[in-house]
């Protein structure tokens, strides 16, 4: 993607240094990590295009870090 925003691709970057290198180890939680990470990518294709909001993709990805979190 070469039309990412600096305040997007910051915010991204500082979010992924804070997550720890640990895959969810349940079954269910891999599934759900999955999904929330491709509701993400949809998401920030979207916020690219200008359809939703910076709001709207922090939320996303927030949702999808806390599942790979749990």
């Amino acid at each position: 993607m070469e039309n990412i925003s600096n305040k997007t691709k910051n915010h991204y970057f500082k979010e992924m240094e804070k997550m720890p290198n640990k895959p969810p180890s349940d079954y269910r939680m891999k599934r759900m990590a999955r999904r929330l990470h491709k509701d993400f990518d949809r998401i920030w294709l979207l916020y690219e295009k200008g359809e939703v909001t910076f709001v709207e993709w922090k939320k996303s990805l927030h949702k999808w870090l806390q599942a790979e979190l749990i």
